[in-house]
């Protein structure tokens, strides 16, 4: 490296490190000693939130994308394997005005243990059809390999026309803190009409 481009690296370094901001620099193959070029010379900068900090971020290789905490990490193991939506009658049609049990089964898919209470949240696309008691439900944890139900409560208000369509959403959460979501499903009831078997 030539005393140009040495002093580059310096201002760049001095100028990202009074922005708070890390630099990590990789010579690569075939740099130039051409003062007015900086070929082989690849820079990133990537600054630091107190936010991803205290989440346990910490930076990747390169100083790229900061990695997922622990809790992160250990929810990418958790996912979604069945669905199913039970109307109170029995009669496997949720009608309007009837209240219907949202049920969604997790499995660990790992060798560890997961006890950051994961859980799942759902959502309804439909004003007049939503969870009665909250729309996040939790475990205390799941083992290695374990499964667990967790179950929610619909109603579909008296007033909705036959034959609407409710669509519902499901994603894997944890109460420790929020996460990208790692595994998400859907399903898609009509009112009136034969409920989904899952």
């Amino acid at each position: 490296m030539n005393r140009t481009n040495a002093f580059f690296l310096a201002a760049l370094i001095l100028s990202t490190s009074a922005c708070g901001g890390t630099v990590d620099v990789d010579p690569g193959e075939g740099g130039s000693d051409d003062p007015g070029t900086t070929t082989g010379t690849s820079v990133t900068s990537t600054s630091t939130s107190s936010s991803s900090a205290g989440a346990g971020g910490g930076g990747g290789e390169g100083g790229g994308e900061p990695l997922p905490s622990e809790v992160c990490q250990r929810l990418q193991s958790v996912f979604i394997t069945g669905m199913a939506l039970v109307d109170a009658s029995g009669d496997g049609v949720w009608s309007p005005g009837e209240l219907a049990h949202f049920e969604v089964t997790l499995w660990n898919y790992s060798n560890e243990g997961n006890f950051d209470y994961p859980g799942v949240e759902i959502s309804s696309e439909h004003p007049y059809a939503q969870p009665t008691m909250g729309s996040s439900n939790h475990l205390f944890g799941l083992e290695p390999d374990g499964q667990a139900t967790l179950s929610f409560e619909l109603y579909a208000q008296d007033f909705v026309p036959e034959g609407e369509v409710v669509f519902l959403d499901a994603k894997v959460v944890s109460l420790v803190e929020p996460c990208e979501p790692t595994d998400y499903a859907y399903t898609v009831v009509s009112l009136e009409a034969p409920l989904p078997v899952d």
